[in-house]
């Protein structure tokens, strides 16, 4: 999926593959393999995971390797949760804005990859956001931006602001309510997906 490969291995974000510890790393690891590796500790494990020791283990490093890129573990969330936004959104609408040459193009794009998706990454985090007043705060921040985002889109394609920005609230809403949901994302994603374009786009879908 697109957003795991922006995590994993986007040039764009200097991320190189992270070694298993049963593999000699080459180089030492970056601030960036340790905060990819972050995130998919936290997918798997939850917050708890996000321990200098036991991240330290699985990259099969020491401590001091951690310490070496992050003064503290409290300066690692911080880095994690800057990291994320700048994939989940920054990288994200870039990758869109220069997919797609309409807005309707682009919101069709964006909608349908959002709900058919690797979610793992964005469901841990509002997780995470539930015990930790910072991470609830950031999240606040992107789903604001990403809110505003899709609005924008409306309005490229005809809708005025008040209504633009009421169908990108609904479907924002409807994209969170769809990252809770216990079951992956699967080809009813995609049948959503492109129900909530096709009726948010038209000018009066009551028609």
């Amino acid at each position: 999926m697109v957003l795991t490969m922006l995590i994993q291995g986007s040039p764009d974000l200097g991320v190189r593959g992270v070694r298993s510890s049963k593999t000699a790393p080459v180089s030492p690891l970056s601030p960036t393999d340790w905060l990819k590796h972050g995130l998919s500790a936290l997918a798997a494990g939850g917050p708890r995971a996000l321990r200098a020791e036991v991240l330290a283990r699985e990259l099969g490093v020491s401590r001091g390797s951690f310490y070496w890129h992050f003064q503290s573990l409290d300066d690692f969330h911080a880095q994690l949760l800057s990291f994320w936004t700048h994939v989940a959104v920054d990288k994200m609408i870039d990758l869109h804005e220069r997919a797609a040459a309409s807005p309707q193009s682009r919101l069709k794009a964006i909608v349908l990859h959002a709900f058919t998706t690797d979610l793992r990454f964005e469901r841990a985090m509002r997780a995470w956001s539930l015990e930790a007043e910072r991470v609830a705060t950031a999240l606040a921040q992107i789903d604001a931006r990403r809110t505003a985002y899709l609005s924008r889109l409306l309005r490229a394609a005809g809708h005025d602001q008040k209504s633009a920005a009421a169908r990108a609230r609904l479907m924002y809403t409807a994209f969170v309510g769809f990252v809770v949901r216990p079951s992956p994302a699967d080809a009813r994603g995609e049948q959503l997906a492109n129900f909530i374009v096709s009726t948010l786009l038209k000018r009066n879908p009551t028609s």
